[in-house]
């Protein structure tokens, strides 16, 4: 045995690790220790922390020639010794774990797995993909490696597994042994099991391992010295499963445990044949199945009967062979990196190993799909492998088949038990048959044959056994099938299919049937339900003609609602939301139903409908909606009288004003807080400020205040002081305020010394909350005394009807008038909004033009008379160059001005156009509004329960759904708050600089959205807060719609290259450039021939058409402009075409003026798979001579006139060499443009190119730009940053400037949902700026008295009035009249007067309400008439604009007028000239010619 690779004498040579002991101790720590199992003492220095037996790792050596003496460096580490848990053989460490094979048997029993170590990249990136515990990437050789081995998961005790390399024993390797280099993890993993103190060892390797004298002798000698035993056993998978893989296996456990009896199974014929286990192979991705493909080179060889005798084409009635490690890339290169292709010589000595099956999608020969080869090693069948598949199959090709490692773990877990506990609950046989009952399932469940895409009947069935009809569209998953039954079951339960004794996830397919008989369809009580929502909800239908609606218990079915509207016979009804709701459906929330579009719209009358419940009117239920509240304050109407107060602050004291601080938070529980104004979290403190927080909290407003003393770097003399104003809820700290608190201390850092309940009003009211506390923040800013503040909640009324008629969306907001910056960009705003820049644009606009033109020019313009000419002049001066509005903006308000005056709805046809995908705004979603899907996350194999975030807490367990700013508090603490399974599913993805210590995870997980019980899929974050990790539960590889790969092209026609009439291209310009190249149309004849214009598809490829797609149709002017097809010089489109024929369709480029150019998916961006090289000085037809000449041209191009080359992204560096060879060729992706300044006067594009690579700079000569007198000034695209901000020269030096970033930051993932799901999320977003919307309407609950007809409007002061005034005649003449005939005596008498004083009292309280009313009255009357006035003003002001812009379009059409007579007068003239210009040239040439002939007749 090489005891030298395994305990290691110290030298000093290297560092030591070993096993170690105290051997004499002071102080408590030892000073000379002892090296175990080589009888051996050691000084120690350096690292006082030896006080037991343990291991110590990576001490450096120093020999005095008498004594060895141990030092400490930084990487030395000393783990001591620790007992076995209980049950710690579940404990597992892979080592050399490759695809992680042992440890997804072993998981099966389970096992937990602490760390998997792996050196290839390859491996690593699959083991991290599928969550194989703490992943250690590094040399197992090392000592670092164990170490880091010995360290993940915690340091007691584990049990390793490994399976060491097969390649220097394996027939089809070298035979070498321990001669070969790949032997050494072999003692590596030995050396391993003595450092880490391993509870048992289970090693896997090829049968010829197990019959190597060395390995024998050597793991005898290792149990010998750790008191083990050996139990060596070889095991033929082909026995339990259709998979010829046949191995060595040895346990190795302590001698006290006993006898574990490993033993080999015995065969039971489940690997007699492929067709036991798999009926037919299944239909996989088609780039998947096209990447499997056999090319014609590799049929050509493993159809070469000189290669081996094997059979090529799997039999399903046989075992599947062995699948080597060079299975799918024996004739390529490995895509692990371990070798070339294999040699000639060598495939005609050993062979050519492999086999194939017919694809059941495109009917050619492919390899094994990873998850078909890995069902048959009994690998997880849905797992998801890295791509391409060809470096899945290379994995396989070594992993350790499960099955067997269960087989050997289930043997000394058997063991273990009966040492601990005297008996076993670990059976082996039947462990062997429940795993592979869930390998069937799995493969059952997620993988998709040619009978998941037929529509067929399902055989489903209840509880009783009574059969459901059900069919089946296509490919249908399960959780399709769960939503739609969970539509009628009652609340508290939900639907739940399975398949004999299993639950069926949700994503799986629904097949034709389950794997043990028919579905069976359940309806079970749900663990934790919500409570069931109670009273009435409002059901509206409309229908043509009318609109009813109408109160109904919560639960009742639609067909109880539609036999009380007279629709019983109604099959079906839509909502908003575009969903179809059956007269089965339940409803559990209030909804608007419409009759489908195939269903007849009965003849009705509100009198003939039978109405069973009360109807609520059509005028109250669209102006005023439901709710139990009265009216309350909106947020814009608190904001603007928020910034009243604050501005009257400023009179009284302008030196505090500056250190006031004003903002609003919205917030619910459970969830993110909304800072809609003022300053957010984001903001840095300002120290000695006071923060004035109105907080909506569950539509319930309250004041907060916050003083901040001290600045946050004074550790002596910083804190914070709340204050709590809240009218309802005296002495109770809630919730939002609780969370502003603790934002406070964690992102500002200032500790809360003192919490002050501080509220004086008490509110009475239901509804006056936020007036109470506009109260408050008078009380808080000092602006009024108390006692003038008794009587404030009597204001609410008014205050609620101005904030009823207060505009949804503001006119403008902005910062306070603290300092002229602030006041001129409030200003600025609300000049900009009123002419017609966007709300979301006119803050960064006003900043904008403040930074562009300065303050003091901008306050002088505000200042004139016509601030807005003004400002027009200021921004057309050559400096600044400002565009105050956009052209677009401008459009739309005048557009916006024509429908207020006019009614004019202007179409949105055009608009509708023009929206793309891409530019919808992003859903918001709420969490409280989301529920886990069962099955999705897990904790040691156990699923895990949904929490709300409010429960999260210490100790707590469960899965939370809340926002990305939620859980910032706990990353910035960076460590467990439990030490149970807790976690956080955040709605978006945390970004990247609010991260800290915690692993936070990115990923895209599905939710079920409460409100309408729709799955849909949210790209967030996961962030474990407990010690117990939550992870995904299961690995599933879902089928995908069969779709064929595609390429985008962009086609241009140029004018002045078509061959026919460009006025008839003009009308029909896409129909005459088919005719013109018929290869963009399919062939529909047959036995056409090789002279067939048309495109011909590949064999066994079906297409409809050979242009899947077309969009964007455009007329360009030469410098690529948009314009009219009559002044156009090109024109273009976008095809989209089959991937296997672009390079057909970019053959055509360059004929009769087309010319095809690659773009991304999108069409918008130039395809980066293609480079162009463009030349200098050529022509058409030079360029196609190029273009023949050349090799592995893809197509010309060409760009106005110049022309270039296409090349694939692979050959652009060859061809530009080849091409261009006096410019030097920099491969260099342009991610950001950088200026360089100043160069000198006559730099050339060459010149500069060469310059930037000796500078060491991989960058990219663009274009020049604008210089000076002081020298030129060029762009440069790059990828990196430039190694000096100032670049040396012999010229002097260069400075380099950062321009801007030509990739844009990628966006996050959309959030996949259905429409229905989309609208209830939008609907929220609008709920939370709209008081009238949702809950928060304070009308919901209103219940008219009257019928459903509408009632006449009429003046409510009017009516208030009379009946005020009917109860006062009543009141004082009731007690004052005595009846006719009946006696009064004195006594009576003193009632009656007394009486009457009452009533003179009551008369004067009635008299002072009256004029309370009428001053009311009269004070509404003016601010209706100032309403009026405004709107006459604006009325006015359009009027004017309209006749300036008819003025100018009359004075542009006679501008034009005289302009075509000018220019026919000159044309005249020039006429004229032109003749009297020829008579006379004609004139002076016949005097010429006379004088000639004169001259002549003269000589």
């Amino acid at each position: 045995m090489q005891w030298s690779l395994v305990l290691p004498v110290p030298t000093v040579d290297r560092p030591w690790s070993g096993l170690v002991a105290p051997l004499r101790l002071e102080d408590g720590h030892a000073v000379e220790i002892k090296l175990l199992n080589m009888d051996l003492s050691a000084k120690v220095s350096g690292f006082p922390y030896v006080t037991c037996s343990g291991t110590l790792y990576l001490a450096e050596v120093t020999f005095d020639g008498t004594s060895i003496t141990l030092s400490g460096t930084d990487d030395t580490r000393f783990v001591p010794e620790e007992p076995m848990q209980p049950h710690g053989w579940h404990r597992v460490k892979e080592l050399c774990a490759g695809l992680g094979g042992i440890g997804y048997g072993l998981q099966f029993l389970q096992a937990v797995i602490c760390a998997s170590v792996e050196i290839n990249d390859l491996a690593c990136s699959q083991l991290a993909h599928n969550l194989h515990g703490e992943i250690i990437q590094g040399d197992i050789c090392q000592d670092q490696t164990i170490l880091a081995c010995h360290l993940a998961g915690g340091t007691s005790p584990a049990l390793l597994t490994a399976g060491f390399p097969c390649q220097p024993f394996s027939s089809q390797g070298d035979q070498k042994a321990f001669a070969d280099e790949r032997t050494k993890p072999f003692w590596a993993i030995l050396r391993a099991t003595i450092l880490t103190r391993a509870t048992g060892l289970i090693l896997e390797c090829v049968p010829q391992a197990g019959r190597n004298s060395v390995i024998i002798d050597s793991l005898q000698e290792v149990a010998r010295l750790l008191h083990w035993q050996v139990h060596p056993v070889q095991l033929s998978l082909s026995d339990v499963w259709p998979s010829s893989r046949t191995r060595w296996w040895c346990l190795l456990l302590p001698q006290a445990l006993g006898d574990p009896e490993l033993r080999s199974w015995h065969a039971d014929g489940h690997g007699a044949c492929i067709n036991k286990v798999l009926e037919d192979w299944p239909i996989w991705d088609e780039a998947d199945e096209r990447e499997l493909e056999l090319t014609a080179f590799e049929i050509d060889k493993y159809f070469d009967s000189s290669l081996g005798p094997d059979q090529r084409i799997l039999d399903m009635n046989k075992t599947c062979p062995t699948a080597l490690h060079s299975y799918g890339n024996a004739l390529q290169h490995c895509p692990c990196g371990c070798r070339p292709p294999f040699r000639a010589d060598r495939l005609e000595r050993a062979g050519l190993r492999g086999f194939c099956v017919k694809s059941k999608r495109t009917g050619n020969l492919r390899f094994l799909h990873p998850n078909e080869l890995s069902y048959l090693l009994s690998y997880a069948p849905a797992a998801d492998f890295v791509r391409p598949c060809r470096a899945a199959l290379c994995l396989l090709g070594q992993i350790a088949a499960p099955a067997q490692a269960l087989w050997v773990y289930a043997h000394a877990c058997r063991t273990f038990e009966m040492h601990q506990n005297g008996f076993a609950t670990t059976d082996p046989q039947a462990s062997l048959d429940s795993f592979r009952q869930r390998l069937s399932c799995q493969k059952h469940d997620y993988w998709t044959f040619s009978s998941s895409l037929s529509t067929s009947a399902v055989e489903l069935v209840d509880a009783d056994g009574t059969a459901i009809p059900c069919t089946r569209q296509g490919l249908t998953h399960v959780g399709h099938l769960l939503a739609a039954e969970e539509s009628s079951t009652s609340w508290g339960y939900m639907p739940k299919l399975y398949d004999g004794s299993r639950l069926v996830p949700s994503d799986a397919v629904l097949q034709l049937q389950g794997l043990f008989g028919p579905y069976v369809l359940l309806r079970v009580a749900k663990a934790q339900p919500k409570p069931a929502p109670t009273g009435l909800l409002a059901i509206a239908i409309d229908i043509p003609e009318h609109f009813h609606i109408a109160l109904v218990p919560v639960g009742t079915f639609l067909f109880e609602v539609l036999h009380d509207f007279g629709l019983s016979g109604v099959p079906s009804l839509q909502d908003d939301f575009g969903h179809t709701l059956l007269p089965g459906h339940r409803l559990w929330h209030s909804t608007r139903l419409m009759l489908s579009a195939s269903v007849a719209a009965p003849i009705l009358s509100v009198a003939d409908t039978p109405c069973l419940r009360p109807d609520i009117s059509v005028s109250s239920a669209h102006s005023l909606g439901f709710g139990q509240h009265g009216l309350g304050l909106c947020i814009d109407f608190v904001w603007d009288a928020a910034h009243f107060l604050l501005d009257q602050f400023e009179l009284l004291c302008p030196d505090r004003r500056s250190n006031t601080r004003i903002g609003i938070v919205r917030t619910h529980p459970g969830q993110a807080m909304y800072f809609d104004y003022g300053e957010s979290f984001i903001a840095r403190p300002r120290p000695r400020n006071t923060y004035y927080w109105m907080v909506l909290e569950d539509e319930h407003w309250y004041l907060i205040v916050c003083y901040l003393e001290g600045s946050q770097f004074d550790p002596v003399h910083h804190a914070a002081t709340f204050y709590i104003y809240d009218g309802l809820r005296h002495g109770v700290l809630p919730d939002s305020a609780q969370r502003l608190i603790h934002l406070v201390e964690c992102m500002w850092f200032y500790p809360v010394e003192e919490v002050y309940h501080a509220g004086i009003l008490e509110q009475t009211r239901t509804d006056s909350c936020g007036t109470l506390m506009l109260g408050h923040l008078v009380h808080a800013l000092g602006l009024c005394r108390d006692p003038c503040l008794d009587h404030i909640e009597d204001l609410h009324p008014g205050l609620a009807f101005l904030s009823a008629a207060y505009p949804l969306q503001r006119l403008g907001f902005g910062p306070s008038s603290a300092n002229s910056e602030g006041r001129l960009q409030h200003e600025l705003e609300l000049l900009l909004l009123d002419k017609g820049v966007p709300h979301a644009r006119v803050a960064e606009r006003a900043a904008m033009a403040i930074q562009k033109i300065g303050v003091a020019g901008l306050q002088e313009a505000l200042s004139r008379p016509n601030a807005w000419a003004a400002l027009k002049s200021l921004g057309s001066r050559p400096h600044a160059n400002f565009m105050f509005v956009k052209s677009d903006e401008l459009q739309d308000k005048i557009r916006q001005r024509a429908a207020a005056k006019f009614k004019i709805q202007p179409s949105t046809k055009k608009a509708r156009q023009g929206t793309s995908v891409n530019s919808k705004p992003s859903l918001q979603v709420e969490p409280d509004h989301l529920s886990l899907i069962p099955g999705t996350f897990a904790a040691d194999d156990k699923e895990v329960s949904q929490i709300s975030f409010a429960e999260v807490g210490q100790d707590k367990t469960g899965l939370a759904f809340c926002h990305a700013v939620d859980i910032q508090p706990y990353l910035i603490e960076g460590k467990p708050i439990s030490t149970q399974a807790l976690g956080v599913l955040t709605i978006t993805p945390v970004p990247t600089e609010l991260r800290g210590l915690l692993a936070v995870v990115d990923l895209r997980y599905p939710a079920l959205c409460t409100a309408t019980s729709e799955p849909m899929l949210i790209s967030g974050s996961l962030i474990n807060l407990g010690q117990v990790p939550i992870g995904r539960l299961g690995v599933t590889n879902p089928p995908q719609v069969a779709a064929i790969k595609t390429q985008t092209l962009k086609l241009t026609v140029y004018k002045d290259q078509w061959p026919d009439d460009w006025t008839q291209f003009i009308d029909k310009p896409f129909r005459l450039l088919l005719a013109k190249f018929p290869r963009l149309q399919l062939c529909r004849s047959t036995g056409c021939g090789d002279g067939c214009a048309f495109y011909h598809p590949p064999v066994d490829e079906v297409l409809d058409s050979l242009i899947l797609d077309l969009w964007g149709r455009n007329w360009h002017l030469d410098n690529g402009k948009y314009t009219k097809p009559e002044q156009a010089s090109y024109w273009s489109i976008l095809i989209r075409v089959p991937h296997y024929a672009h390079l057909t369709v970019q053959g055509l480029s360059g004929t009769h003026g087309l010319y095809c150019e690659p773009r991304t998916h999108g069409g918008k961006e130039v395809d980066p798979t293609f480079s162009i090289v463009w030349l200098n000085n050529v022509g058409l037809q030079q360029i196609l001579h190029r273009a023949k000449t050349t090799a592995k041209v893809v197509a010309i191009h060409r760009l106005q006139q110049k022309y270039g080359l296409r090349f694939a992204e692979a050959d652009f560096a060859e061809a530009h060499k080849l091409l261009k060879p006096e410019e030097p060729y920099v491969h260099s992706r342009t991610t950001s443009i950088y200026k360089l300044f100043p160069l000198p006067l006559g730099t050339q594009r060459q010149g500069l190119q060469r310059a930037l690579l000796q500078w060491g700079w991989k960058a990219r000569v663009l274009q020049p730009v604008a210089g000076s007198v002081d020298g030129t000034t060029w762009e440069v695209g790059a990828a990196q940053e430039p190694p000096s901000r100032v670049l040396q020269s012999a010229d002097g030096d260069v400075m380099v400037t950062f321009l801007r970033h030509t990739i844009k930051d990628p966006a996050p993932a959309p959030i996949v949902a259905s429409s229905s799901t989309r609208d209830h999320f939008k609907q929220l977003s609008m709920a939370k700026d709209d008081p009238w919307l949702g809950q928060s309407d304070p009308w919901k609950a209103y219940r008219s008295t009257t019928s459903s007809t509408a009632a006449p409007s009429t003046d409510k002061l009017k009516q208030m009035e009379e009946r005020l005034r009917a109860d006062l005649h009543s009141a004082v003449h009731a007690p004052s009249a005595a009846p006719q005939g009946m006696h009064v005596d004195s006594e009576d008498s003193g009632l009656l007067q007394s009486h009457q004083l009452q009533s003179e009292s009551r008369l004067h309280a009635l008299e002072v309400d009256m004029e309370e009313i009428k001053n009311s009255n009269q004070q509404f009357r003016v601010w209706f008439q100032q309403a009026a006035d405004q709107n006459q003003e604006l009325q006015t002001h359009v009027a004017s604009v309209q006749a300036v812009v008819e003025q100018q379009q009359r004075d542009f059409d006679q501008l034009r007028s005289d302009m075509a007579v000018h220019t026919s007068s000159t044309q005249e003239q020039m006429n004229v000239l032109r003749g009297e210009v020829r008579e006379e040239f004609s004139n002076g040439f016949s005097r010429i010619e006379a004088m000639l002939e004169k001259k002549a007749r003269t000589s």
